[in-house]
């Protein structure tokens, strides 16, 4: 009976680690300033236009190789940092700011630049904005990985 009631207990810790285990991914990427929170790297910059099939314009818009592969900061405190990592440009793009959810966390403020949060996994988070323009709708995304 002893040995039952110890394997009923050692049963009952590893389905209530699972369960914790299943919240806390969950929780991950829900849209906080916290888990928000981190350093980034750039991954892909596409735009799409009208019902057109997005295009990837990432060489175009980091018209100097050496901006690719800097870091963008978000502090829980709320300030940014610009970090020229890996090739340094000339000069060097460092520069701090300050950054903040809105719009009931569905849009972020980067350093004055407001984007919609299109997506967020916990480690991919995809912010962009949409432009109408000639008549033409035109929408523009950043994909920024998590380190």
């Amino acid at each position: 009976m002893k040995k039952a009631l110890i394997a009923l207990s050692c049963l009952t810790l590893v389905f209530a680690s699972c369960k914790k285990d299943k919240d806390e991914a969950a929780d991950s990427s829900a849209i906080t300033t916290q888990n928000i929170a981190g350093t980034y790297t750039y991954g892909s910059v596409t735009v799409k236009e009208d019902s057109n099939a997005p295009e990837d314009i990432t060489d175009y818009w980091f018209d100097e190789p050496c901006a690719k592969d800097d870091q963008i900061s978000l502090n829980v405190n709320g300030t940014v940092l610009f970090a020229d990592a890996g090739v340094k440009c000339n000069p060097p793009g460092d520069d701090t700011g300050i950054w903040a959810l809105t719009a009931n966390n569905t849009k972020i403020n980067i350093d004055g630049d407001e984007l919609t949060i299109q997506s967020f996994d916990g480690k991919v988070l995809k912010v962009g904005e949409t432009e109408i323009e000639s008549g033409k709708t035109y929408t523009l995304t950043i994909t920024l990985n998590k380190k």
